[in-house]
């Protein structure tokens, strides 16, 4: 896949955090990263499964 800089996008796996009702997650996430500009984008399947990780991370902190 092309960035709109002309230069490949690549997989890469970066610690991401995010806010979910008040609780503060970081996870291991999967996502294209422009090799040029390091512009980021997430496909569909990878922002499907940094959700349920973070989800699962806020439940098990829970203890649910």
């Amino acid at each position: 896949m092309k960035c709109e800089c002309g230069a490949d996008y690549r997989e890469v796996t970066e610690v991401r955090s995010f806010r979910i009702h008040g609780h503060d997650v970081t996870v291991n996430a999967n996502l294209l990263r422009c090799a040029a500009c390091e512009h980021a984008i997430w496909t569909p399947g990878q922002a499907d499964a940094v959700r349920k990780q973070v989800w699962n991370a806020v439940r098990d902190r829970e203890g649910r």
